[in-house]
């Protein structure tokens, strides 16, 4: 019985229903549905997004229910709604027609541009069609409780006629006290004089009201009292345009009187009639946002609030509006332009892109996510280049395509690099903090530098060298590919490089390089300065060997080379280049055939900067165009190498074919050990030949003095004491650091290596003991300590002693001091081979691609946007702007650099940064040019689009750009009249029926909304 019941139980029974559901009904369901699914339902409004759409079919045709959110409308929660509240809002009509912030519109769907060819009419709906619409709106909105009023449009598409409904509650907990608003729109065209007046708008509204309040049994006289009045005077503006709108007054007017300055007869007469255009050229800037003024239209909205009061529709101008209200419209998104993270964005990509760029790999490949990516393996090429000398070959035969490069805009980045046509300001001169009129600090880029890890000094060489090839390429004309930016960037770097050999070769500093490390003028300690990347710290090796072949010309008797005449032809002699390497050739086979005893002797280099050292059969014309092939073909290029002091020629050996061939060996290098690695004993400064025979034969003779100090004597002899000539400490970069500092590991770790290191790191030292011991024969170790190490030197009752340190007998000072013999300056081994050390310098840079050199200066391209922005004066007037450019600085301080260097994340972050930063700046440039000095007020608007105009200041200033010739404003472009009513006496207390009439006035038509309340029961 027990097992029937069970089966009994588990049949299954299905109920069939049988009536048929109406397609009203669907309707009902899909409405209920989407409202659901918006979370529109129980009061909610969802979430923010603008629009949000769902399409179904209803009577065969198809229908899509939209919900619209405007932002910039502000709905009041007064007793009272003050319904012209809505009239400060834009773009979206029905928001502003009605009042509503958030509206759902059910429409048919918009017909395809196949269909809008074939229709003679676009589609309508009729009013009963409409009614049946919302009725199926009603219903769902009472079950689901949705307060979001919906929207049919009815009539002809062109009117834009809409009728509506909403369900509302007064009440929340009392269901039952639920009302509902009805909505009619209604339009007149064209319009007619009756209907433009205030009065007879009220007169209408007075009727309107009184029919209603007959369905609730009440008379239809209103009070007068009772009836407000609002309206909205609108005045468009259309911007003009204007192609200097970047600039403020004040700098135009400074601009123009400049230009129209001319220079005394006291200057120089040459440049007395230089054009103008060319004199205003010497200013040099990135263009950062768009090219035309963004901003569109500046709408002024003279408002009238909500009063009982009688109003004289004669007097109603903006003057006698009580509030005034701005808004602004700028370019829409798709037409908005950022020039300068533009750029940025087509360089890196092209960086990224090109096809000879194989030792990068672009974000884009999966292979870069592997968390276990060696950065330094992926960086082989660049530690190559600066740690093992080889060329850089790697890209040879890769692509055969061809970039079309033209040789005046190489010849202008070149110029202006080598040559600054005009002064800029040092690190020194700049402030290191800007404060914003608002109390806001922010970095300059002087000071953001120091934040970096890796880039170079503030518009030093290599900033300037990117800085004016940005420049170019943005000045360029026509569409660029891609190839063609980094292809351009190439031809830029070669020639550079090939002006750096050029400078040292005759010994001209490089410009806007300080060989010094410290901005001070008592301290002129030349060096390489190690916070910086070490592509600046390579090009300053160049220039510190520079500098100090300079300084030691006079010292060696040789004059000091001039300055060559100013460039003309950057580009090498062709037939020139060629010969030299047929005499480098010729001399390599007679070398190799066995005659031991040549020399080589190069052609003297030919001034590239004098235009009558060119041959005549080769014409360089203007418009000459470069063919720089993405193909990497290897050049071995054979240089001579140079000895101090002469620079000119040299006796060839076996030791100087492989200085020439591998110029970064470690052979006769600053950083090389001056004794064999696998040597653990001996003295490293014994050479006991070499020294004997530079060494002072006679005791009593005294060289290499350079002059008598004024007060120390010898203690032995008690004669003045001769402060010597020393030699100048070396120059070192952060790879030839790394490189010694292996060597000291190979030493070991034993007592022996750790004093053998301590000697190797005393080089300098020991040089100076042999110029001391020479310049004072009878000196001892004390003298040299009291002249070289004062602190060591205690003072007593007997004249003085050592220091407890220095005075124990395994100081090393002490065995340096017996190891080094009387050697003057001059005739010692020299600590730093400069012209070596310089060669090898250049060969890094020769052997670097513009890819490793584009990696590198990624920080510094990021300062460059920085810097290009912040120098606007614009962002230390505004509020919002001075922020956006605090978050800017964070970013790029925080921005993993070399994570983008390997390929391991993309820069959009940056650059969606970068171009909202000047997207903000360019309208308020456009903003403020048209309020000037309302700062207040442009930041109110950057913000938020629309704002009060405060009394004052900022009214007379919105006046000031609204006024006609006639010194007053003109006619407002339309006019919005409301008319309210409370209907406090149409319902139980506590609860109230408003009556509201909206009325639009223009030139073409009169439109007017209509709503009313009613019980929902």
């Amino acid at each position: 019985m027990t097992t029937n019941q069970n089966s009994y139980s588990e049949e299954h029974f299905e109920f069939v229903d049988y009536t048929s559901v109406s397609n009203f009904e669907r309707l009902i369901t899909c409405i209920e549905d989407a409202v659901s699914n918006w979370g529109l339902k129980d009061g909610g409004y969802g979430s923010d997004d603008s629009i949000q759409q769902e399409t179904f079919l209803f009577n065969d045709e198809e229908y899509e229910l939209c919900y619209c959110v405007h932002s910039n409308t502000v709905e009041t929660k007064a007793k009272m709604p003050l319904a012209n509240t809505i009239l400060f809002s834009e773009n979206y009509a029905l928001h502003q027609w009605t009042g509503k912030s958030r509206l759902l519109v059910l429409r048919p769907t918009q017909p395809s541009l196949k269909t809008k060819l074939f229709l003679s009419q676009r589609p309508t709906i009729d009013l009963y069609q409409a009614k049946s619409l919302i009725s199926a709106c009603t219903i769902a909105f009472q079950n689901m409780a949705c307060r979001v009023p919906v929207f049919v449009p009815v009539g002809q598409a062109r009117y834009n006629l809409y009728i509506g409904y909403m369900l509302t509650t007064q009440q929340p907990k009392d269901p039952l006290n639920e009302t509902e608003v009805r909505f009619n729109m209604s339009i007149a065209v064209p319009t007619t004089n009756t209907m433009t007046n205030i009065n007879n708008l009220k007169e209408s509204f007075t009727q309107k009201l009184g029919l209603f309040r007959e369905d609730y049994g009440k008379p239809a006289q209103v009070d007068p009292d009772t009836i407000y009045f609002s309206a909205v005077y609108t005045y468009h503006l259309k911007n003009w345009f204007d192609e200097n709108w970047k600039y403020w007054p004040d700098e135009e007017k400074k601009d123009e009187e400049q230009a129209d300055k001319r220079r005394s007869f006291s200057d120089d007469f040459e440049s007395w009639d230089e054009p103008v255009k060319k004199r205003q050229q010497k200013h040099h800037a990135l263009a950062f946002g768009s090219f035309n003024d963004p901003l569109r239209t500046i709408t002024l909205k003279a408002l009238f609030p909500m009063s009982n009061e009688q109003l004289d529709q004669y007097n109603m101008d903006a003057l006698t509006a009580k509030q005034w209200q701005l808004d602004c419209e700028f370019a829409p998104e798709n037409q908005k332009r950022a020039f300068l993270s533009s750029l940025i964005q087509q360089v890196i990509q092209s960086w990224i892109t090109d096809p000879s760029n194989r030792d990068y790999l672009a974000p884009y490949d999966d292979n870069n996510l592997r968390d276990d990516m060696d950065l330094t393996e992926s960086s082989t090429g660049i530690v190559r280049n600066f740690l093992g000398g080889s060329a850089h070959s790697k890209n040879a035969n890769v692509s055969n395509q061809v970039t079309v490069i033209k040789s005046e805009r190489v010849e202008d980045v070149v110029n202006l690099v080598f040559h600054p046509v005009s002064r800029r300001p040092r690190q020194d001169e700049l402030p290191d903090v800007f404060q914003t009129q608002q109390g806001i600090s922010l970095s300059s880029t002087k000071k953001l530098i120091n934040r970096f890890k890796s880039t170079v000094p503030y518009r030093s060489f290599l900033w300037n060298l990117l800085f004016y090839s940005l420049e170019s390429i943005s000045n360029g004309k026509g569409n660029q590919s891609n190839h063609a930016l980094i292809g351009f960037l190439k031809v830029v770097w070669e020639e550079t490089v090939r002006q750096i050999r050029w400078h040292w070769e005759n010994l001209v500093p490089l410009p806007d390089l300080d060989p010094f490390l410290y901005n001070s003028s008592n301290d002129k300690t030349m060096g390489v300065d190690l916070r910086y990347n070490i592509m600046h710290q390579k090009i300053s090796m160049v220039n510190c060997c520079i500098h100090r072949m300079l300084q030691n010309s006079p010292r060696n008797g040789k004059e000091t080379p001039k300055e060559k005449k100013k460039v003309e032809a950057l580009f090498d002699n062709i037939a020139e280049e060629k010969r030299k390497v047929d005499t480098f050739s010729e001399f390599f086979e007679r070398f190799i055939e066995g005659d031991d005893s040549v020399s080589f002797v190069p052609i003297e280099k030919r001034n590239i900067y004098d235009h009558d050292e060119v041959d005549d059969d080769i014409n360089v014309e203007d418009d000459d165009v470069f063919y720089d092939s993405v193909e990497d073909v290897d050049v071995v290029k054979k240089k001579q190498q140079k000895e101090e002091p002469e620079i000119i020629s040299r006796t060839s050996s076996m030791h100087d074919l492989n200085e020439a061939a591998n110029p970064i060996s470690m052979t006769d290098s600053f950083v090389r050990l001056p004794y064999a690695s696998n040597t653990n004993d001996g003295d490293p400064y014994s050479n006991e030949a070499q020294d004997d025979k530079m060494a002072i034969k006679d005791p009593n003779v005294a060289e290499g003095g350079l002059y008598t100090h004024q007060t120390l004597k010898l203690l032995k002899t008690n004669e003045p004491m001769q402060i010597p000539v020393t030699q100048e400490p070396g120059f070192m970069t952060e790879d030839m650091i790394l490189e010694q500092a292996t060597q000291f590991e190979k030493l070991g770790s034993s007592n022996n290596a750790t004093h053998m290191r301590a000697k190797l790191q005393s080089a300098q030292l020991f040089s100076d003991m042999q110029a001391f011991k020479a310049a004072n024969p009878y000196a001892c170790l004390d003298d040299f300590v009291r002249w070289h190490s004062p602190k060591d030197w205690v003072e007593d009752e007997d004249g003085g002693h050592l220091s407890s340190r220095m005075a124990e007998p395994s100081n090393i000072w002490h065995e340096l001091w017996k190891s080094s013999k009387r050697i003057p300056c001059e005739r010692q081994r020299p600590l730093f081979n400069t012209s070596s050390e310089a060669e090898k310098a250049l060969h890094s840079l020769e052997s670097t691609s513009v890819y490793d050199f584009f990696s590198i200066m990624l920080p510094t391209l990021g300062l460059i946007v920085y810097d290009t922005l912040i120098a606007h004066s614009i962002v230390q007037c505004i509020e919002s702007v001075s922020l956006g450019m605090v978050e800017l600085e964070t970013l790029l301080v925080r921005y993993p650099w070399d994570s983008l260097r390997h390929g391991k994340i993309t820069f959009d972050e940056a650059l969606l940064k970068i171009r909202d930063q000047e997207t903000m700046m360019c309208h308020a440039i456009s903003l403020l040019r048209k309020l000037p000095k309302q700062h207040d007020l442009v930041n109110r608007l950057l913000l938020q689009r629309n704002d009060k105009v405060e009394e004052g200041d900022e009214r007379a200033c919105v006046f000031e750009l609204f006024k006609n010739n006639e010194r007053a404003i003109s006619e407002p472009s339309y006019q919005e009249f409301v008319f309210y009513n409370q209907g406090d006496d149409l319902a139980s207390e506590g609860r109230c029926l408003p009556f509201k009439q909206y009325a639009m006035i223009n030139d073409t038509e009169i439109r007017i909304m209509l709503t009313q309340t009613s019980d929902a029961l």
